[in-house]
């Protein structure tokens, strides 16, 4: 099973449309809510006319922006709008990526989504942490946060990118954007060990991903060197996905285009993976060449 790693824009209209029928009414029973969805249907298509707030109409115009190929076209949409409801969250976002032409000016979008996305939220905004992204309206506020969170990192701002990740996981603890799994990746690459520790053995200590067991390996490699608890950690991650060595190690390059989706234990997982983790590794000394010895070995056994 292939997993998409962007979001699903246009599922994300549909359950936002029923959310908003729904809104206020009341059913009997599956039958009578199955009635109500049947009468909404237009030629196999649900009818969501009565959902049309300037913010909603500005968020439609988002969603079909997402469904342009050309940047062009997608840019209007954007402008478009933000002339109907100045508080659209997305149509910075959108900016930030296909307008923006240098770091500082994606991040200068980003923020300014976070401002008036918040705005948008309005009094509720405390209300609905803990919730965040469950509620649908709350997204675009994410998806601003996530890219300026991005951008910080990026421009090696290290401790806004951390603190933007530690919000965004207090807002939404589910974790829908995979915000944990940059901020572990963060958080080694600054060399806060003992933070990463604590937070890798709480909330999310079942996690069973390529990105927390390769890290977690990795910490007790940097708190211990070659520990049997470290070992027995990377033997787990290799089980996981057994292609990451390759690409750490660079027996392997990266490729140009990253791909847009993955199975579990597959190449394409393991190239997103080191896209993300290569600096961490080399930071540590002798990392590379433990992950690589014991590659090896695992290799000439099977």
């Amino acid at each position: 099973m292939k997993k998409k790693i962007f979001n699903n824009q246009a599922l994300e209209k549909i359950n936002s449309g029923i959310s908003k029928l729904l809104e206020n009414q009341e059913f009997d029973s599956k039958e009578a809510l199955q009635e109500f969805l049947n009468k909404k249907l237009k030629d196999g298509k649900m009818d969501f006319s009565s959902r049309r707030t300037k913010q909603e109409i500005a968020q439609d115009f988002m969603y079909d922006a997402w469904d342009v190929e050309k940047r062009k076209k997608r840019i209007e949409l954007a402008q478009k709008a933000l002339s109907i409801f100045p508080d659209c969250a997305d149509a910075y976002n959108l900016l930030a990526e296909d307008e923006a032409k240098t770091l500082e000016d994606a991040k200068t979008l980003y923020q300014e989504g976070m401002e008036r996305g918040r705005k948008a939220l309005g009094k509720n905004f405390k209300e609905m942490e803990g919730h965040f992204w469950g509620i649908t309206n709350t997204r675009p506020y994410m998806r601003s946060c996530l890219g300026l969170m991005r951008c910080c990192w990026a421009s090696k701002e290290y401790e806004k990118a951390i603190d933007l990740a530690k919000e965004m996981l207090k807002l939404n603890p589910n974790d829908n954007q995979g915000v944990r799994y940059l901020l572990i990746i963060y958080l080694a690459e600054v060399g806060k060990y003992a933070e990463l520790k604590k937070f890798m053995e709480s909330q999310y200590k079942d996690d069973s991903s390529i990105e927390w067991t390769y890290i977690k390996a990795l910490l007790f490699f940097a708190l211990e060197g070659v520990s049997k608890k470290a070992e027995k950690l990377l033997n787990q991650a290799l089980k996981n996905n057994c292609y990451v060595p390759e690409y750490l190690t660079e027996q392997k390059p990266l490729p140009t285009l990253l791909p847009d989706c993955y199975s579990w234990g597959s190449p394409e997982e393991a190239i997103l993976f080191v896209a993300n983790s290569l600096n961490v590794w080399k930071k540590i000394p002798g990392a590379l060449d433990w992950l690589k010895s014991k590659y090896i070995v695992q290799s000439f056994s099977i």
